[in-house]
């Protein structure tokens, strides 16, 4: 069975190639595009307001067909189930061009979807919009699972093919990755960042454009390749970029101020239409800027038709002028994929606003944190800093929940939304000492020059003193730098409203720790330094040398090392390490690359080096596998197929042995009878300082296929396995414990369908004696491969593992045989390797 687990695992790496793009996209005339979507998504019926029959919303979706093809403007309409199944919509969509219009889904869950899934409607009425009922949040993954098979059975039935893009107020990162996985969706865009409206709350995320969410988090950008979902949310409906964040402070929710067109201030007021685009047009941009036109047929026709007459027209003009790009969700979707690896730094900046106002405004968003600064009255704020971690889980990804609200974040560090009242703004102010007073900085209009691809520099004339301060915004780093003549005693501060709920713990010169929604994270003052405030002032940062740079990169994972190039990790198939106490002798196993064949090697450092492995002498013969070694170095466990007794048949399955290493050789390998072994498989002996031994099985009467065990170690002999329990096991599979010697806390390998690979290294922690509810282990000690084989090091110090795959099918250049041959016989080409963690960098 073991030997059945190593190789499907390894078929299913083996046909697994990462992909790595070009960060070249497709030639274009914008050297930063600015791209339009028209998105227009389609429900059947409205139960909020009778007056709102189904013949108005589907003429809604006529007229809005009709308008865009008055002025050849292509888009991408998005079907709610109801509305799929309906014949007029149909009938109506499948004879537009498909060179001109996308056809995809809308994924709010109407009542028949539901049903048709097998599964009970609870809603008020056939569609509602509440978030444990009208969407994805109010249903288990399995769930989750069969409502997409469903919707996207139907829909290929209908349409002849799969969606391409799938939109929604807020979807999770299961059903995204499922839908990649499954129905090979290239995009997906989700609510502009609100709080309350509507009863969902997304604050703090990627602000504009578009990003790649983390695997365990959907509204979350991801900062490595390996744990993003490769498709790209774009983040929909043209928020202003001024206006919009603060919008209705101190209400229970904010108020909208959008490019929707049934808006009289926004959308549908041809002032703010015009400011809107030509800020948008001419904003200095990093990558690309995006906006989001279109309006959801529910508002009807006569709501938005104004809107839109003055909308479409401008957007056909500026295209035609080779200004914007608009295309469908799917094209743009497609052109970030091949252009962008990781989510990209990106800018909206406005340096007018509409008539009256004085303010100007930046936003940057990089897949490390997202800022933006305002200017009002002539006095600068940075109004927020959001800082983004692909180890911070959402709620949403396990469970169905029962509450009629959801809410995303992201990890905050300035909020000038949530920490502000009516009356007092927050916000980090730009402050210096005058006349002995603390006063606020005045200056002039920002200027704003793109230096890179991910570096915005601002340049901010002030009035109060001769100078001006250069603010550089990098990928992590936020700086700024004063430039004058005259020296000035100047710093940052943060006010807050009283009674504002804030994340700050320890506040010391260079770092300010925080703690939000059970997530540690931090901030640092690369240049600089941090000093606690009276409120209503928090902290202040102090420039060294005349300049302060903050570190929002600190959030990045720890790196895994490979182990020993060359020596242990050779290009060969190797895995499953244990060291002695010392940590001198190592012990693991080299296998045949089809998994069929293990057999347990052995190193030892000398010199500072490791010396070329050998084959272990009682190893060679028979499939073995798992070595682990006692606390005193005195015997080694392992797993093997070799015959229970001298002379006997090969097993069928994998049991249990143990052999004394003995200061000369090495003694004879004992089998370990029952309680321990069985007529199933069992495999990856660890043992507790106390004597405890952990232990996977496929023995009958476990929870799944394979569950983890422990046999307690009293008064001399073993006691029956103990099945550790629903904290650990599952219906699923678990594989290979490897537990503390002080049983605090227990790692095993999993392949639940959430995982980040094919399997994944998770943590139970023990309190009180009981386990507690297992969680996945963060990057780097899990990849989008297999992770199998983990251990730690004696000291505690190290995590080391392995079968981390690096296959991939693109190349920066050529390849002559040469340098193939090196690579196919090299570590990284997709055989099992070892690597190392250092497991203090891991946060989790």
């Amino acid at each position: 069975m073991y030997r059945t687990l190593y190789l499907l695992l390894f078929l299913c790496v083996a046909g697994q190639a990462q992909v790595t793009r070009s960060a070249a996209g497709p030639a274009t005339a914008l050297a930063a595009p600015k791209i339009v979507n028209i998105v227009n998504f389609i429900r059947l019926l409205e139960p909020r307001d009778p007056a709102i029959t189904e013949d108005v919303l589907y003429q809604t979706v006529v007229k809005q067909v009709a308008l865009m093809r008055q002025h050849r403007l292509r888009g991408t309409f998005l079907l709610q189930y109801d509305a799929l199944m309906d014949g007029r919509y149909q009938s109506l969509l499948r004879n537009l061009p498909r060179d001109s219009f996308e056809i995809g889904a809308w994924w709010e869950l109407p009542q028949p979807l539901i049903e048709k899934a097998g599964l009970k409607w609870r809603g008020r009425y056939p569609w509602d919009w509440h978030a444990n009922v009208g969407f994805v949040t109010g249903y288990t993954p399995a769930e989750r699972e069969r409502l997409i098979d469903v919707y996207m059975a139907d829909f290929k039935r209908i349409f002849g093919f799969y969606p391409a893009s799938v939109g929604s107020w807020f979807i999770d990162a299961h059903s995204l990755q499922y839908m990649y996985d499954k129905y090979h969706i290239v995009a997906s865009c989700n609510c502009k960042d609100q709080y309350g409206t509507d009863g969902y709350t997304l604050w703090g995320g990627y602000w504009n454009q578009a990003y790649y969410p983390s695997r365990t988090n959907s509204y979350m950008p991801a900062q490595h390749a390996s744990a993003q979902i490769p498709v790209p949310v774009f983040r929909m409906l043209g928020s202003d970029p001024i206006r919009q964040y603060d919008n209705g402070l101190g209400g229970s929710r904010q108020g909208v101020v959008t490019l929707e067109p049934v808006y009289k201030f926004g959308g549908g007021d041809s002032a703010w239409v015009d400011w809107f685009f030509g800020s948008f047009v001419s904003s200095p941009d990093l990558g690309f800027n995006y906006t989001q036109a279109g309006q959801e047929n529910s508002f009807t026709w006569d709501a938005m038709s104004k809107g839109l007459g003055i909308q479409f027209p401008l957007i056909a003009r500026l295209r035609d002028q080779h200004k914007v790009r608009v295309e469908t969700l799917a094209t743009s979707g497609r052109w970030f994929r091949e252009k962008y690896p990781v989510t990209p730094a990106t800018t909206f900046s406005v340096g007018h606003d509409v008539a009256g106002s004085d303010k100007r405004t930046i936003w940057y968003d990089s897949r490390f944190y997202r800022t933006n600064i305002l200017w009002e009255g002539g006095r600068l704020r940075i109004r927020d800093i959001h800082l983004f971690d692909e180890r911070f889980p959402s709620v949403y990804e396990t469970a169905a929940v029962d509450s009629t609200d959801c809410r995303f974040f992201t990890l905050p560090f300035v909020d000038g939304y949530v920490w502000s009242k009516r009356d007092w703004l927050a916000g980090l102010r730009l402050k210096a000492m005058v006349d002995g007073k603390a006063v606020e900085l005045e200056g002039g209009d920002p200027s704003f020059v793109p230096m890179g691809p991910s570096r915005m520099r601002v340049n901010w004339p002030v009035k109060t003193v001769p100078g001006h301060f250069v603010i550089d915004l990098d990928e992590k780093t936020l700086s700024v730098q004063w430039v004058g003549q005259t020296k000035l005693d100047w710093f940052f501060e943060l006010d807050v409203a009283e009674g504002a709920d804030l994340p700050f713990g320890r506040i010391d010169d260079s770092t300010i720790a925080c703690h939000f929604e059970g997530m540690n994270y931090s901030v640092n003052a690369k240049n600089g330094s941090f000093s606690k405030g009276n409120l209503p002032a928090v902290f202040t940062i102090q420039p060294t040398g005349g300049r302060i740079a903050l570190d929002f990169g600190g959030q990045e994972a720890a790196q895994a090392h490979l182990f020993g190039e060359g020596v242990i990790s050779t290009g060969d198939y190797e895995t499953h390490p244990a060291f002695s106490p010392g940590g001198d002798t190592l012990y693991f196993l080299k296998g045949l690359p089809d998994a069929n064949f293990f057999s347990i090697c052995v190193s030892f450092r000398k010199n500072g080096k490791w010396t070329a492995p050998e084959v272990a002498p009682f190893s060679g013969r028979y499939l073995d596998a798992d070595p682990f070694v006692t606390k005193d170095g005195k015997t080694l466990y392992f797993v093997s197929n070799r015959p229970a007794v001298e002379g006997g048949a090969v097993r069928p399955d994998w049991d249990i042995w143990k052999v004394d290493i003995r200061a000369k050789g090495w003694g004879v390998p004992v089998h370990l009878d029952s309680p321990i072994n069985s007529s199933g498989s069992e495999y990856f002996p660890t043992i507790a300082d106390n004597g405890n031994l952990y232990f996977g099985s496929g023995r009958e009467g476990g929870k799944g296929r394979s569950d983890l065990y422990v046999c307690r170690w009293v008064n001399g002999s073993y006691s029956v396995p103990e099945n550790l329990g629903d904290s650990v096991n599952t219906a699923d599979n678990e594989y290979e414990p490897f537990i503390s010697p002080d049983e605090r806390f227990l790692i095993f390998m999993a392949t639940y369908p959430n995982g980040l690979g094919n399997a994944d290294f998770y943590i139970s922690q023990r309190v009180n004696g009981v386990w507690g509810k297992a969680r996945r282990l963060p990057e780097p000690i899990n990849s989008d491969a297999t992770e199998w084989g983990g251990k730690m090091t004696r000291d505690g110090r190290f995590f080391f593992g392995s079968s981390r795959n690096k296959i991939t099918d693109n190349l920066p250049r050529r390849e002559d045989m040469k340098d193939f041959g090196l690579r196919l016989h090299s570590a990284g080409n997709g055989l099992g390797d070892i690597y190392f963690v250092d497991w203090k960098e891991v946060k989790f």
